[in-house]
């Protein structure tokens, strides 16, 4: 028979009170992409207030750029108007580091990112070189967009993508030292055309960068073609601390494929002490308001899988 003293039973309450609650699993938990959403801010708007939303995702405004570039009088409006709508920034979906490392061969890339390169006359050496000033740049439009995290890549994909890590390392470094200065940070996204595509890959490249200011936008659905079982095995490889951001497809939600048990991520990542934003980024590729249904779909799947409607 185990005896316990006072003092034990003492320390084990106090270490039951102490212990963190798992935060609230509802609808303000969600945020939406705002150009997967609608052609325009203002449906984004009234698709997140039609939903009861309070977050947004932002990258591009359709025909007026990215948000990242965008003048700051621009970003103002953009920060106001959400503002008159209840609604806040819970990323910002910025392009950094997405264009080959210069002196490698890209094996993967998008052609739709490639196709706008072309015609403004960016080449890789020309996108490395000015790649502190696009940060600054992000960063400043982070600030007037009232958004404290941003998204950044690891360049296209190479043959041996963890070959590179070491001087990826080296630019992150630099960059982490300015998003510190900044209070902002910059979250590694999990995406099938960049060096870091796995979980694992993610795991293992930010262990080198142990700067708060280095997190990960984890985006399962991204992972599935060379990870199967992104989850559960595939989430058990990452530092669930330096997770920012989540971000979820239609594809996961109600596709025919590729589906993954988000009620089960929902609920893992909750009991794991995750408390940031899932967001929806539908991504059925098509502009022919496909995208939009599909939007509400998935919305209402994610309300159904945490008990709400």
């Amino acid at each position: 028979m185990t005896i316990f003293s006072r003092r034990h039973l003492f320390l084990g309450a106090a270490s039951t009170a102490l212990a963190p609650a798992a935060a609230k699993l509802d609808r303000s938990r969600f945020s939406v992409l705002t150009d997967e959403v609608g052609p325009g801010l203002e449906a984004a708007i009234a698709f997140a207030r039609q939903y009861r939303l309070s977050w947004v995702e932002l990258r591009l405004e359709p025909g007026q750029g990215y948000y990242e570039a965008m003048p700051a009088e621009k970003l103002k409006q953009t920060r106001g108007r959400l503002d008159d709508s209840g609604l806040k920034v819970s990323f910002l979906n910025s392009t950094l580091l997405k264009f080959t490392y210069p002196g490698t061969e890209a094996i993967d890339k998008e052609e739709f990112y490639e196709k706008q390169y072309r015609a403004n006359g960016w080449t890789p050496e020309s996108m490395f070189r000015e790649r502190n000033d696009k940060l600054r740049r992000a960063l400043d439009a982070a600030h007037l967009l009232g958004v404290n995290q941003i998204r950044a890549f690891t360049f296209w994909r190479t043959r041996e993508p963890r070959a590179l890590f070491p001087k990826m390392a080296d630019i992150f470094h630099e960059m982490a030292e300015e998003a510190a200065k900044a209070r902002i940070r910059i979250l590694i996204e999990s995406e099938t055309a960049t060096n870091t595509a796995t979980s694992a890959e993610v795991a293992d490249f930010v262990q080198l960068l142990p700067s708060k200011a280095i997190g990960i936008n984890w985006d399962p659905q991204n992972s599935l073609k060379f990870e199967p079982d992104v989850f559960p095995a595939g989430y058990e490889k990452l530092p669930k601390k330096r997770i920012g951001n989540v971000q979820m497809k239609a594809a996961g939600l109600i596709g025919e494929t590729g589906r993954l048990d988000w009620g089960a991520i929902f609920r893992r990542m909750n009991r794991d002490g995750y408390t940031g934003r899932f967001g929806l980024e539908t991504h059925t590729l098509k502009e022919d308001g496909t995208n939009v249904a599909a939007s509400h779909r998935c919305l209402k799947e994610m309300l159904r899988l945490i008990g709400e409607s």
